[in-house]
């Protein structure tokens, strides 16, 4: 209990005191909507609107970013996150343009709307830079660190240090994934793991915080050269070429949602057609994604 405590005060430190990264690709997301790109005058401006998931604001505004080079005249604007159900409620409500959606839809909720996938984000499980001698965990491993089985890294091959344990919650992305491929439906979570709501909160935790084991999305853990230790998973590392083989299967599907029954804007069309491009594959794989369209 004192151990959460202190990882819970540490961590509430590290959320304040977290600093854009230098990257290429934070350097995109930090000028989506730079005004220095317009030069057009402002009766001249022509907006998209979009709202939805927030892991799939990432790769969409590498996108807006690439788009909005090319042309000036378009500003392309995204609402607070409201995850995917909030995108996809909004283009049937015609209150956007452009849903962003980072998983693939259920039959219920396709009736009136077009899906497109266009990348995968594979969610990766990382340690602290310092913990030496573990590159791989067997799925047995990996139960037993998550259940507090196993609680010292000794026991897999590492310092004889600790454990500390991130989570994330149930119905999130990361965690759906591992119950689905690793954990199973009954696996109980050690008492001692401390669950995370944000995603950056798991990625600044594993830089900063020594001992600790967290899943991530393997741009995030990539853009920036994060200084933490990926893992392969019973011998298979996490990479485009085992995520296209289906051998390495923790990944999430990131797509957008539009509504056919509307009159969309030229402007929108054509920006659906960029992002189903190979020239947005090319950009895309260069960040680190896995695309649906080969980017050759």
């Amino acid at each position: 209990m004192k151990r959460n405590i202190f990882l819970i005060t540490l961590l509430g430190g590290l959320v304040l005191s977290t600093t854009s990264s230098c990257s290429s690709v934070s350097h995109i997301l930090n000028n989506t909507n730079s005004e220095n790109q317009v030069t057009a005058s402002a009766t001249q401006i022509k907006e998209i609107t979009i709202s939805g998931s927030g892991s799939g604001y990432q790769p969409l505004k590498i996108l807006a970013f690439a788009y909005q080079e090319k042309y000036p005249n378009i500003k392309i604007n995204f609402n607070p996150s409201n995850q995917t159900s909030g995108g996809i409620q909004g283009v049937k409500d015609g209150i956007i343009d452009i849903g962003s959606v980072g998983r693939e839809l259920k039959p219920e909720e396709q009736n009136g709307i077009e899906y497109q996938a266009y990348v995968q984000d594979l969610v990766i499980v990382a340690t602290h830079r310092e913990i030496e001698g573990v590159t791989n965990l067997t799925t047995e491993q990996l139960n037993g660190i998550y259940s507090g089985q196993i609680t010292n890294w000794k026991e897999v091959g590492g310092p004889n240090s600790e454990i500390l344990v991130l989570d994330r919650a149930e119905d999130e992305t990361a965690k759906l994934l591992l119950r689905q491929y690793y954990f199973g439906p009954d696996l109980p979570m050690s008492p001692d793991a401390v669950v995370l709501q944000k995603e950056k909160e798991v990625v600044e935790s594993v830089k900063s915080i020594p001992n600790t084991i967290g899943p991530m999305s393997l741009v995030k853990a990539k853009s920036g050269d994060l200084p933490v230790n990926l893992l392969s998973l019973d011998g298979i590392k996490p990479n485009s070429e085992n995520a296209r083989n289906s051998k390495y299967q923790m990944s999430r599907m990131i797509g957008i949602v539009w509504n056919p029954k509307l009159e969309l804007s030229d402007a929108a069309q054509d920006f659906i057609q960029f992002v189903k491009s190979a020239e947005a594959a090319k950009i895309l794989e260069e960040a680190g994604y896995i695309t649906m369209t080969d980017p050759n």
